[in-house]
């Protein structure tokens, strides 16, 4: 199945989860719109892992390097962290 095959298949079988978590949320599909785009042109998101500090954004890597780009968090009301377009990622400086 595709991802849209799948969202409809979700909806049918959790209709009432789909209700209850219904909103508009502009700045998050933004966000994602734009991490998706990013991975589309080879960037890969990199999580932290045990041994790294928090930095406050995510990292990107190139998928054939090694490369390491910053990309910002998704927005979230609770972390008091709207669409901010910054830091920039990397690669644009360059």
């Amino acid at each position: 199945m595709n991802v849209h095959q799948l969202a409809i298949l979700f909806l049918e079988r959790f209709p009432a989860l789909a209700k209850a978590s219904y909103h508009l949320d502009f700045p998050y599909a933004g966000w994602y719109a734009t991490l998706l785009a990013h991975c589309e042109y080879g960037f890969m998101p990199y999580l932290f892992a045990e041994y790294e500090e928090m930095m406050g954004v995510m990292r990107m890597r190139k998928l054939g390097g090694h490369e390491m780009y910053r990309f910002p968090l998704p927005p979230s009301q609770a972390a008091e962290n709207t669409l901010n377009p910054l830091p920039r990622p990397g690669w644009l400086d360059e």
